[in-house]
């Protein structure tokens, strides 16, 4: 028996940042992607990144993501976070990805 992927996101969270979250809803599913809006079970907790896949992190808002440079998913990302209601500053670079008018 497999795990449902809200069952996997909470496992991934868990593992990759040490962070107990709760899922809210799914915002989105792209090709066998699931994206979920979570939140913290505990507005304290502190993240602790595994080893060998993360040595550090960033915590940004959804319109400034843009601030810290492409990303390899921004199709994807960008696309979920407007669904579910975020509005992200795109830059002329990011427009060519995504294939939006200048």
């Amino acid at each position: 028996m497999g795990e449902t992927p809200e069952q996997a996101c909470i496992r991934e969270t868990k593992e990759e940042t040490g962070l107990d979250i709760t899922i809210c809803y799914l915002i989105s599913s792209i090709k066998g992607h699931f994206y979920f809006k979570c939140t913290l079970k505990h507005e304290q907790q502190k993240i602790t990144l595994k080893q060998n896949e993360s040595d550090k992190y960033t915590w940004i808002e959804p319109a400034r993501l843009l601030e810290i440079g492409m990303i390899m998913d921004l199709k994807k990302i960008y696309f979920v976070l407007k669904k579910d209601g975020y509005t992200i500053k795109v830059n002329e670079e990011a427009k060519k990805t995504l294939n939006l008018k200048t």
